[in-house]
């Protein structure tokens, strides 16, 4: 290889990499992440399995039970808008 052939690899290998890194800071694989544990956390505190109903429970509890250890609180008397 040329010199200049391998100049234009190792730009392009600079520029995929650069371009993965941003994508990664700005979009992640674990986008709904924040919905599944908020549903673990309703089945293993509150016995409540409405949030997640189609998936097993059991990965999910697993993965909510550090939560038991936070003070994690949820006010169940508020429903959206503002009315109880």
């Amino acid at each position: 290889m040329s010199r200049r052939e391998v100049l234009a690899v190792a730009v392009g290998a600079l520029l995929y990499v650069g371009l993965a890194v941003d994508g990664m800071r700005r979009t992640s694989a674990t986008y709904d992440e924040p919905a599944h544990l908020s549903a673990a956390w309703t089945h293993v505190a509150l016995h409540d399995y409405r949030l997640s109903p189609d998936h097993p429970p059991l990965v999910q509890s697993l993965a909510a039970a550090p939560l038991l250890l936070l003070d994690v609180k949820m006010d169940r008397g508020t429903r959206p808008g503002g009315s109880t």
